[in-house]
């Protein structure tokens, strides 16, 4: 992954706040196609909130890591920024000590 690429993805959506439903109904879409998914392989009807709410979960820990690591000039590569988000939910949000 580039990280210069992402901090311009970033200001351009920044900069050009018309773009965000798009980009908020790109995702909403993803996350519908994803919970479904999940739904399926645990066996959960389509009114079981849980679903919805892992993709919810994963969408947000991948965005807050992509983020920070697009932020910074130097640092982890991005996999290891996401590894670390997903063990902190893990951990149940636990705050690091």
């Amino acid at each position: 992954f580039d990280r210069e690429m992402w901090r311009l993805r970033l200001l351009v959506i920044e900069r050009n706040p018309s773009l965000l439903p798009a980009l908020m109904g790109a995702t909403a879409e993803l996350e519908r196609v994803l919970a479904e998914a999940v739904a399926e392989r645990i066996g959960a009807p389509p009114t079981d909130p849980y679903p919805a709410l892992v993709v919810a979960a994963a969408t947000s820990a991948v965005r807050t890591a992509t983020r920070h690591w697009g932020a910074g000039d130097s640092g982890p590569d991005l996999v290891e920024v996401i590894v670390d988000v997903f063990d902190a939910l893990g951990r149940g949000l636990t705050p690091p000590t």
